[in-house]
């Protein structure tokens, strides 16, 4: 075989039900010279069948004995003929455009390292985007992203360094960084990154449990330590860090003399306050065996926890990754290390649940993550526990509007209660005197007790709503926001779709957009209707228009949107006048505008009539006039746009005021004062 741009090394053991989706991910680049070595360490499944069923003569298997990830690596990269080299986890997948993006970074700037972004994905979709950061000085300040699937180095450097060390058992990519980075600041090697996502990393409980071995975490860190000290030591935080994970891993393997030590280390080699405190008071842990057990449970994930100061953040609700992980992020920013307890309403001891697992390695700032019952009949149960396992006199975020009970049982230093939704919301499903009932008795928990000391919520409208229900609070704003990277991008797709993106829930106000598309579909026989949903409950919107002229798409994630985003004329998102929606500020809103798409939305007295107004990037209702004067207003609209060169600009200019950045930097600013 000829030598290749880049070669694309995918190690894997017994994982033949996986490995073919990343084959293929690199298959099917276009544009780029290459080749793919699949390293089989071993596996005893169908894995060389199935790799061998891929006829392709970029394509070569490679069978070797097992010997681990980073024997396999090198084995793989001995059989490689390209002179750049990557490596892709077995169940990861690289996007379209990866290594045509990658190639030409690198030989745009003679670099001998590329890095790239990625998105970690789960189930249900993006939960979180890896960029490119500055890794401080013990990586000889470089600005890079250092994970499988996200760099590449050349052939030359990768063998001048020697390659993986063969005797890691973890921490692989950590330690061939610390030796390569230094090459490049000696020889003045370039180092290239692209602050865009590349790969798509896949959440794998079973990984994750693998590397929180205790025993193979701490033979590696400490080996890393070892090899590599004296340039840890130029970022003193991050050495600590590294003695602190091996010292948690020594109590966790039986070692209490072993992390006695790692602690001590920790805590004369930090240099801010709080962490030299934190790992003192590991340390005096060490001497109390029952003590230690208790902190560093054997069945939980390898961080430090419970011993610093930071913050715990309580969560009662059905899972809402990007809002939760929003608000995390702000505790974070203000507090530094957290401790996450899920309180699940639908709470099953049985289920998987990767995302919650993915969260310690996703934000390493987590000091524990916890699952408890929230069901009703568990509340006595799960409030012991609560008591027990946290401690009072922290600060303490409450999510989500029945969490507040939880919170106040762990006597909070300061109280913050993020409000997600109303109680209101059941009167949209049945407004009986019971349901009004249940209402006022949720406002009235709300009232007993401890007094929040700041109330974040969705909008100003709910601010003003919960500040009154709790006679008079301090509240901040953070609308659910949009992450604008993945929405705005650039498409050639031709814009031909009225688009509806949602659920089919009451407040959606799915009957009355049902017949505002029947009299569409009537007036204007070109146009052209796409429900994007995975609720059944939201085909209603299609019962008035002809079968070849509307279609319903489901979406696994933001990107599955964002891609049928790019073929929308109009967005919808049409609501009735409750107190509900008008408290509300739905996140499709902003994800429509960041698409370079004008929404049609009533005029409700919501935030969002404001904001179309401002920027001109809709077109605004009445919800009580005939559905027939309504599609009238579309069609000239539909009219004027076509002709508006600017309406996309507009659009997305709008959404830059609702990216995620931004309202976490707003939130941030408007808590740090909270008495």
């Amino acid at each position: 075989m000829r030598a290749a741009d880049i070669s694309v090394v995918i190690c894997t053991y017994n994982r033949a039900d996986v490995v073919t989706r990343a084959i293929r991910s690199v298959l099917d680049q276009q544009g780029a010279d290459f080749e793919v070595v699949v390293v089989d360490d071993g596996s005893t499944d169908e894995t060389r069948a199935v790799v061998q069923a891929e006829r392709d003569e970029r394509l070569t298997y490679v069978h070797r004995a097992n010997g681990g990830l980073s024997a396999a690596r090198n084995s793989g990269v001995a059989a490689s003929r390209g002179r750049l080299v990557t490596f892709l986890d077995d169940d990861d997948e690289l996007l379209p455009g990866c290594l045509s993006r990658v190639a030409a970074t690198a030989k745009e700037s003679d670099a001998s390292v590329v890095t790239w972004g990625a998105d970690v994905v789960d189930e249900g979709g993006v939960v979180e985007r890896l960029r490119p950061h500055e890794l401080g000085p013990a990586f000889d300040g470089y600005r890079a992203l250092v994970r499988a699937g996200t760099f590449a180095l050349t052939r030359d450097l990768y063998d001048e360094i020697g390659g993986f060390d063969e005797g890691l058992r973890a921490n692989h990519q950590t330690e061939l960084a610390l030796r390569f980075f230094p090459v490049c600041r000696a020889r003045r090697l370039t180092v290239a990154s692209i602050d865009v996502p590349l790969t798509r990393i896949r959440c794998r409980a079973a990984e994750r449990r693998e590397r929180n071995d205790p025993e193979r975490l701490l033979v590696a860190t400490e080996r890393i330590i070892g090899r590599h000290r004296s340039a840890l030591a130029r970022s003193p935080g991050l050495l600590a860090d590294y003695l602190a994970i091996a010292g948690v891993a020594a109590v966790r393997s039986g070692r209490l003399p072993e992390a006695r030590h790692l602690f001590g280390d920790a805590a004369r080699t930090a240099t801010a306050p709080r962490q030299v405190l934190t790992n003192r008071a590991r340390w005096a842990a060490t001497y109390a065996p029952l003590v230690a057990r208790r902190v560093w449970r054997r069945g939980g994930p390898v961080m430090a926890r419970g011993l610093n100061d930071g913050a715990l953040v309580i969560y009662r609700g059905p899972w809402q990754g990007r809002r939760v992980r929003f608000l995390i992020d702000a505790a974070h920013a203000l507090h530094g290390s957290i401790d996450f307890v899920w309180v699940n309403p639908t709470h099953d001891a049985a289920a998987e649940r990767p995302w919650l697992r993915a969260l310690p390695e996703e934000r390493p700032y987590l000091s524990s993550v916890r699952e408890l019952d929230g069901r009703v009949a568990a509340a006595w149960h799960t409030g012991r526990t609560l008591v027990s396992v946290c401690r009072s006199g922290r600060v303490v975020y409450a999510i989500g509007f029945t969490s507040l009970p939880y919170a106040r049982l762990v006597r909070p230093r300061r109280l913050v209660w993020a409000v997600n939704g109303i109680p209101e919301e059941r009167l949209l499903h049945n407004r009986s005197v019971r349901s009004r009932a249940a209402v006022a008795l949720a406002w009235a928990v709300a009232r007993i007790g401890r007094r929040p000391d700041a109330v974040i919520v969705v909008s100003d409208p709910m601010g003003r709503h919960v500040s009154g229900k709790l006679g008079g609070v301090r509240w901040a704003k953070a609308p659910t926001s949009v992450d604008t990277d993945v929405f705005t991008r650039p498409s050639s797709a031709p814009r031909r779709y009225l688009t509806y993106v949602g659920s089919g829930a009451p407040w959606q106000g799915i009957p009355l957009l049902a017949a505002i598309w029947r009299e569409l579909a009537a007036l204007d026989p070109g146009v052209r209707f796409r429900v994007v949903s995975r609720d059944e409950r939201a085909a209603a919107l299609l019962g008035g228009v002809p079968e070849d002229r509307g279609e319903m798409v489901p979406a696994n994630g933001a990107h599955e949107v964002a891609a049928h985003l790019d073929e929308a004329i109009l967005g919808f998102l049409v609501r009735e006048p409750d107190i509900v929606n008008e408290t509300s500020f739905p996140t499709k809103f902003g994800e429509y505008l960041a698409a370079g798409v004008p929404v049609v939305t009533t005029d409700i007295g919501w935030e969002i009539s404001d904001l179309v107004r401002a920027s001109d990037c809709g077109l605004l209702v009445d919800p009580s006039d005939p559905p027939r004067l309504v599609a009238r207003e579309i069609v000239d609209y539909l009219a004027r746009i076509r002709e508006d060169e600017c309406v996309a600009e507009r659009c997305r200019a709008t959404a830059r005021g609702l990216s995620r950045a931004f309202w976490l930097d707003s939130l941030v600013a408007d808590l740090v004062d909270v008495p």
